[in-house]
């Protein structure tokens, strides 16, 4: 009955509408699929270079490197170039190659020490002569605290009572209370190899290195107490003592 109440060029919009909205049904797909599996280097000019960008690195530049690309597109802030924001550059945040997991269990073993040094040779080689500011280790209190005391961030190592205050309730092995003093070992010795190869490079001269805390302060309940000023300095050391 409403149908009968619609305009003549209304019912006809509405036929037109409902035969190009209806599914076609043909023999094969309109365009013919792109041939990837015959698609290589050879149809590239010579010095082609393959590249992607990313903002997930974690995973993209392993899927990268599997597709077998030798660029990575990555952007200069037009922002911090002119108002002449001066770069500190960080060796390390916490992204301990899997490889080395997998080898020797990372900061756990003292192999990490000569490895670092080397990585670290690199990347003054590299840039040493443009970055005149460099952290070797961003947080290490919190790398080992976090990441083998309590098992809060990678690699998530912590004994089973702890496993409580965990972000997923489990530990993936470890020992609370002693990894993380070899792991802040490991990270101190590593750091004064980072250090002294800083020093003994020609293009890195004039510029300045050291380590990045994450700093908490503390204050006594009782000031006058003596124990607990003791207490304050302890805790301070903890976190700051490096």
């Amino acid at each position: 009955m409403a149908l009968q109440k619609l305009p003549l060029m209304s019912i006809g919009l509405l036929l037109l509408l409902i035969i190009v909205g209806s599914p076609v049904n043909a023999d094969g797909p309109v365009c013919p699929p792109t041939p990837s599996n015959k698609l290589s280097r050879a149809h590239f000019p010579e010095g082609f270079l393959f590249g992607t960008a990313t903002a997930a690195y974690q995973e993209d530049v392993q899927l990268m490197k599997n597709l077998n690309t030798d660029a990575f597109r990555l952007s200069i802030s037009w922002t911090r170039i002119f108002p002449r924001i001066i770069p500190f550059v960080t060796v390390f945040h916490w992204d301990t190659p899997q490889s080395l997991e997998n080898e020797y269990g990372g900061f756990l073993s003292a192999n990490i020490v000569k490895d670092f040094r080397e990585y670290a040779e690199y990347v003054f080689q590299e840039y040493g002569g443009k970055v005149k500011h460099w952290i070797t280790f961003n947080e290490p209190w919190v790398f080992a605290h976090a990441g083998y005391d309590v098992g809060k961030k990678a690699p998530g190592r912590c004994s089973p009572y702890a496993k409580e205050r965990t972000v997923k309730g489990e530990c993936l092995g470890g020992r609370s209370g002693y990894e993380a003093y070899l792991v802040s070992h490991n990270l101190l010795n590593a750091h004064a190899e980072a250090v002294e190869a800083f020093r003994q490079c020609e293009k890195c001269k004039g510029g300045k290195i050291g380590i990045a805390h994450s700093p908490a302060w503390f204050e006594p309940h009782d000031f006058k107490d003596a124990q607990n000023g003791a207490t304050v300095d302890r805790a301070l050391d903890f976190i700051m003592g490096w």
